[in-house]
């Protein structure tokens, strides 16, 4: 079951065959949690932190039942899902590190994400 320190990477290179694709083992995670529905698949998304020590927006506000974000970059991450993400300013995700919104948290509001370096890499899949 995904849980918010998961790696999707290291999880995706476990899957069995039939599930052979990120985005099929990120459904089939959030289907065995409750959080998708047939039809209702994730939107998965790579991004890269275009100006370095600026917040940005991850993702605009939208109508969601959940977020999941995983830090590709080899520096940390700040994101903030209530307001401008900045070093202090919202949650950190350390280099490689993941994180799944809980179910129930509503995360419907824009996403903002910090890097203090250009071209930082980042994954977010809505749900």
């Amino acid at each position: 079951m995904l849980t918010p320190n998961d790696n999707l990477a290291a999880t995706a290179s476990q899957a069995p065959a039939d599930y052979d694709t990120a985005e099929a083992l990120l459904a089939k995670q959030l289907k065995l949690l409750g959080q998708i529905t047939p039809g209702n698949a994730p939107t998965v998304v790579n991004g890269t932190i275009t100006l370095g020590a600026t917040a940005q927006t991850m993702v605009a506000a939208a109508a969601r039942k959940g977020i999941e974000i995983q830090n590709n970059s080899s520096g940390d991450l700040w994101v903030n899902l209530t307001g401008t993400a900045a070093v202090n300013g919202g949650f950190k995700l350390a280099a490689g590190q993941g994180w799944t919104s809980p179910p129930g948290l509503s995360v419907s509001g824009a996403i903002s994400i910090y890097g203090a370096t250009t071209s930082q890499a980042y994954y977010y899949a809505t749900f």
